[in-house]
């Protein structure tokens, strides 16, 4: 219950932020310091659109923080803007929001949750969007905003050559 209330937390820190005179810049500090506090190398905030009864996750809006290649940037955003049906994780992640009663506010995965090591390094996904960004590691969660359908989602990254999140970590 603790480690719930603590992500609710945090990911309303968010939503506020993003509904500040300076939404982006705010999304931006609110995202960093998370990812301060658990050692992520990339961030993302992300305002989506969850069909209740697939599960399917749309952006509405998103900020990436952490990554100074911008070519790196503009391919993760590209990839969040497109089609993500073949990322396990968001599958997980959307389905997990479908099955919440009403008035559940939180769903959250992590990537070990979502999928095993071997699914996850043969996958299409890893190889095509992940390892070009170097990125692994992930753990997505979602904060119900004031309509039933539409979440504020936090994603923390991190490089190929890291350790993978701790219970620790997550718990926060």
């Amino acid at each position: 219950m603790l480690q719930e209330q603590r992500t609710i937390d945090l990911l309303r820190a968010v939503s506020y932020a993003a509904q500040a005179s300076d939404p982006r810049k705010r999304v931006i500090a609110a995202i960093s310091e998370i990812m301060r506090l658990v050692n992520a190398s990339v961030g993302t905030a992300a305002k989506t659109l969850v069909d209740p009864a697939t599960g399917d996750i749309r952006f509405l809006e998103m900020a990436v923080c952490g990554e100074t290649d911008e070519v790196r940037q503009q391919g993760y955003l590209d990839y969040l803007a497109g089609s993500h049906t073949d990322d396990p994780v968001f599958a997980a992640l959307g389905s997990r929001i479908a099955k919440l009663e009403p008035t559940a506010e939180i769903g959250m995965v992590t990537r070990h949750e979502a999928v095993a090591d071997d699914a996850w390094y043969q996958s299409d996904h890893y190889r095509t969007v992940r390892l070009p960004l170097g990125l692994d590691s992930c753990v997505y969660a979602a904060l119900r905003d004031r309509s039933d359908n539409v979440w504020i989602g936090c994603g923390l990254h991190r490089r190929t050559n890291e350790p993978p999140f701790t219970e620790a970590e997550v718990n926060l």
